[in-house]
């Protein structure tokens, strides 16, 4: 399992002040989790679509905050289908399943979460509207310039 430079941090209480030991120095750990550029985010129009840039995982690799903390492990799966509908008008549906692991062990494929999408329009990608639904059964449209 990859790990990142080993550094050793002072560990601070919930108000921020550092843990002192029974001889008032500072306690330290040493940390070897991987730097944020070499883990893994997905989320967004390049990885799951449904979901927003890189706020794909759990609770182990998104903050309460909300903020992405990237894993050590990832699964992509994506599905796509063009169609013609009428004369010029097209479609392409889409289904993304993927999710971020904090670590390999913790990686499942129940904890896979998906995103739909079905864009319309002019198969020359003049326009088109788009419409994803994730499964936490958000909901968005947004007009696309290319389909």
């Amino acid at each position: 399992l990859a790990t990142g430079f080993s550094r050793t941090v002072k560990v601070i209480d919930k108000n921020g002040n550092p843990v002192l030991a029974a001889d008032g120095q500072s306690v330290e750990t040493v940390i070897r989790d991987l730097p944020a550029s070499e883990r893994f985010f997905a989320g967004g129009s390049t990885t799951v679509r449904g979901f927003a840039l890189d706020r794909l995982g759990d609770d182990s690799t998104i903050d309460q905050d909300g903020f992405p903390q990237g894993g050590n492990s990832l699964v992509i799966i994506n599905n796509e289908l063009r169609f013609p509908i009428w004369e010029s008008l097209g479609a392409v549906a889409f289904l993304d399943v993927g999710n971020v692991f904090k670590t390999v062990e913790r990686m499942t494929f129940g904890g896979l979460r998906g995103g739909a999408v079905c864009v319309t329009g002019h198969p020359s990608g003049r326009s088109g509207l788009t419409l994803d639904l994730n499964s936490t059964g958000e909901i968005s449209v947004v007009e696309s310039g290319r389909v």
